[in-house]
C-alpha cells in the first residue's frame, strides 16, 4: 500500500517564497471602522489590515466598551504586526496624509458596485456600524462608494467580511492581475 502525502506548504513558508508584496509605496491603503459593536469585527479588521499590508487600523468605538482581549484573540498575532488605534473621526482625517481617495463601503445612492469601480492606489476604505451603517455625513467625507453585488436571497454581509470582499479586490487590481 502507499503512503498518502501531504503536498501542503505552510502558510508563513509558501508566502515568503512568492512574490505577493504590493508594487511600491504609492499603492497603500488605511482602514477605518466607524462606530463598530462587535469586538470581533474589530479582531477581523485588524487582521485584514495585517493581510493587505494597511498602514494603519482606525476605529471610532469608545475603546471602553470592549475586551481588548477579545479584539486580539480574533485578530491573532496581526495585532503585534498592525498598527491600530481608537480615535475620533476629526483626528483619523488629521492622521492620513494628503492624496488618499477615501472610500466608503456602502449601499449608497451614488455607490458604484465594486466590480466596474475604478479602485485608486492610494486608499482609506471605511466601513460602518453593523446595524445602521455610515451615517450621511460620514458618507459626504468620502470621495468614492461601492457596493459588493450580491446574487443571493441575503442582501447583506457582515462588516468585516465585505470589507475582505473590497480589499482584496483592490489588492488584486494593484498587484495588475
Amino acid at each position: 500500500m502507499q503512503e498518502e502525502t501531504n503536498n501542503t506548504v505552510p502558510a508563513f513558508d509558501y508566502f515568503s517564497e512568492k512574490d505577493s508584496r504590493l508594487p511600491d509605496e504609492k499603492v497603500s491603503s488605511y482602514i477605518v471602522g466607524y462606530e463598530l459593536r462587535n469586538p470581533m469585527n474589530h479582531g477581523a479588521l485588524i487582521r485584514l489590515g495585517a493581510n493587505v499590508g494597511a498602514k494603519k487600523v482606525f476605529f471610532t468605538s469608545d475603546p471602553h466598551r470592549f475586551s481588548l482581549i477579545k479584539i486580539k484573540k480574533t485578530a491573532g498575532s496581526s495585532h503585534t504586526h498592525m498598527d491600530f488605534e481608537f480615535t475620533d473621526w476629526k483626528q483619523i482625517r488629521k492622521e492620513v496624509p494628503e492624496g488618499y481617495t477615501w472610500l466608503a463601503v456602502e449601499t449608497s445612492a451614488k455607490a458604484e458596485m465594486l466590480y466596474q469601480a475604478k479602485l485608486p492606489e492610494k486608499c482609506v476604505f471605511v466601513v460602518g456600524n453593523e446595524t445602521h451603517g455610515l451615517p450621511p455625513e460620514i458618507l459626504e467625507q468620502c470621495e468614492q462608494h461601492v457596493y459588493i453585488p450580491m446574487p443571493g436571497h441575503t442582501k447583506s454581509m457582515n462588516v468585516s467580511h465585505a470589507a475582505a470582499v473590497v480589499l482584496f479586490e483592490w489588492v488584486r487590481r494593484m498587484l495588475g492581475t
